[in-house]
């Protein structure tokens, strides 16, 4: 029971934002799109709390390695996950922790949206209203359709190895970075 209900204040927020929404889903004109973005909302909030931790001490970053490098490194007999660290960055972090939230968000919503508007316009096909214990069957494959292609795309939007300019991070890192002036760093999913 408690779990549910710290959500309540995510969807209670959302619920004043549907009027600003042009499309209305749901038989009830709303319904379906306040749950979407409920759902979204708690998604980006979840990683956001969760992964919080991260964002005040920071992630490690790495440089980035040239071929030379990793040549030196498989000749001595070492892999990539073995270079040391450079630090920890918080500036690092709010990126993956941000991109990770807004993966969430493209994960969850055309699941939200796109079964509900596809079964609103199969529900006015005839072989549906003659069949209507086909709707729960239809609707679910719907989602599982949806959930199919969205994970992968929302997984793809950002990469989980991160390259970026050790100047954008803190000072700390300014001239630290490899080729190129780059560090990477791991996003995580």
């Amino acid at each position: 029971m408690l779990n549910t209900n710290r959500y309540w204040p995510t969807r209670l927020s959302t619920v004043s934002h549907v009027k600003l929404c042009p499309v209305k889903l749901g038989r009830d004109g709303g319904y379906a799109d306040t749950w979407s973005r409920a759902v979204a909302s708690a998604g980006a909030l979840n990683v956001f709390l969760m992964r919080g931790e991260e964002m005040r001490v920071g992630i490690d970053v790495y440089p980035v390695l040239s071929e030379a490098d990793k040549a030196k490194l498989a000749a001595e007999g070492k892999s990539e996950s073995e270079v040391a660290s450079l630090g920890k960055s918080k500036k690092a972090a709010t990126l993956a922790v941000s991109e990770t939230a807004l993966s969430r968000v493209l994960n969850s919503s055309p699941v939200m949206v796109v079964p509900a508007l596809a079964l609103v316009r199969l529900q006015k096909q005839d072989w549906l209203k003659r069949n209507s214990r086909l709707t729960l069957p239809v609707n679910l494959g719907l989602i599982l359709g949806t959930s199919l292609f969205a994970l992968p795309l929302a997984l793809a939007a950002f990469p989980q190895r991160q390259a970026v300019d050790a100047s954008s991070l803190e000072e700390e890192f300014w001239g630290k970075g490899g080729e190129n002036g780059k560090v990477v760093f791991n996003r995580g999913i």
